[in-house]
């Protein structure tokens, strides 16, 4: 959300302090989330997925460990090897163990050093989380050079002061303490060097792209649904809709696509709602929504737990998110703005679907994982 302060001018903290002041009078729970993916929504459909729109900026709020959408790809990635079969039996969709440890880890240093020498010897997952995690702390890092997390701590804190009521100062403490985690958690990576074991072939291992780059060639479903997301949204297809250079880059796109759901990984069906986003590129309504609550049926992890979702769940950030939160809420209360919507029939055909991937029904699934051309 806040990434949007900048490209859209003015005084980022008297920008800011109107957004919270709406967002405190609408109300201090779910509805500041449905706010915020309703700006970064806007953000997506006029700034088409710009690589610095996604980057680590230094802001007067900051949302935790993740960017508003995750950060892509270059479309000149080398690619996977696209002759590899895809699944069409049934699946029992699971979670990679690197999902699971990307999640839980509160050291990026301990983490980047264990995954990037795995991900050197061809697993694309580990290198998509490598990615991951030099994409959150490369902002980060350079915030801390010639400084230490106390002393931007209490420059963060006057900054705050000013934008909370005296009634407001619980939900203040909640900020600094979530943005406190985020230095700790970046600290190490910034002073060491996690990258140290690694062969002196590359002087790009603090590159977030050369890291994704990897995952994608390796053909990790998530790096390759990820790398999509750009794909689909190039100057190509978007510029000139109906030109052979558009249906080229349309139906690459598509071929991505099928990939990233041939195994039926929730992680990957999650990230192509990303893709869908833009209502012109979908060939079914609420096709984004669709993608989210399926991914969470097949076993996603939809809680404001999994950080890579923090840039959804604003409210992970100020620590105002209800008990029991998940993108199954959130997806309801987007989809209450507009009464043309039904959350009822957006559940049940996401309920299709992953009844679909469960039974390897291609014919089923492959309807809501077709882009409009």
């Amino acid at each position: 959300m806040l990434h949007l302060c900048g490209l859209l001018g003015g005084s980022t903290v008297e920008l800011i302090n109107k957004i919270w002041k709406l967002a405190l009078l609408i109300n201090k729970t779910w509805k500041l989330a449905f706010w915020t993916f309703a700006l970064g929504a806007m953000a997506i459909t006029y700034f088409r997925f710009s690589s610095t729109f996604f980057h680590h900026t230094t802001t007067v709020l900051r949302s935790p460990r993740s960017s508003e959408v995750p950060a892509i790809h270059s479309v000149s990635a080398e690619r996977y090897d696209r002759s590899t079969r895809i699944n069409t039996g049934g699946l029992k969709p699971r979670r990679s163990g690197w999902d699971v440890q990307y999640q839980k880890t509160k050291d990026a240093s301990e983490f980047v050093r264990k995954a990037a020498l795995v991900a050197l010897k061809g697993d694309g997952r580990a290198a998509f989380y490598v990615a991951e995690a030099v994409a959150v702390c490369g902002g980060v890092a350079r915030e801390l050079v010639g400084t230490t997390v106390d002393e931007i701590m209490n420059k963060r804190e006057a900054q705050l002061m000013p934008l909370f009521a005296t009634e407001s100062a619980a939900l203040r403490e909640t900020i600094l303490m979530r943005e406190r985690q985020n230095y700790k958690y970046c600290e190490k990576y910034a002073r060491g060097n996690p990258f140290d074991e690694l062969p002196a072939t590359s002087n790009n291992y603090r590159s977030a792209k050369y890291w994704r780059d990897l995952a994608y060639k390796e053909g990790d479903v998530v790096a390759i649904a990820n790398h999509t997301i750009e794909a689909a949204h190039s100057p190509a297809i978007s510029m000139n809709p109906w030109s052979q250079a558009s249906k080229d880059a349309l139906n690459a796109a598509q071929e991505d696509i099928s990939h990233a759901v041939a195994d039926g990984d929730p992680a990957a069906i999650f990230e192509l709602n990303w893709v869908f986003m833009p209502p012109e590129l979908q060939s079914v309504p609420n096709q984004n929504s669709i993608l989210m609550l399926a991914a969470c049926e097949l076993g996603y992890d939809c809680t404001p737990d999994n950080p890579r979702l923090a840039g959804i769940f604003d409210c992970t950030a100020y620590g105002i998110c209800p008990p029991g939160y998940t993108i199954n809420d959130f997806v309801k209360n987007y989809l209450a703005a507009d009464p043309k919507n039904s959350y009822a029939n957006v559940y049940a055909a996401a309920n299709t679907l992953a009844d679909a991937i469960r039974r390897g029904d291609q014919q089923t699934s492959q309807q809501f994982f077709e882009l409009k051309r």
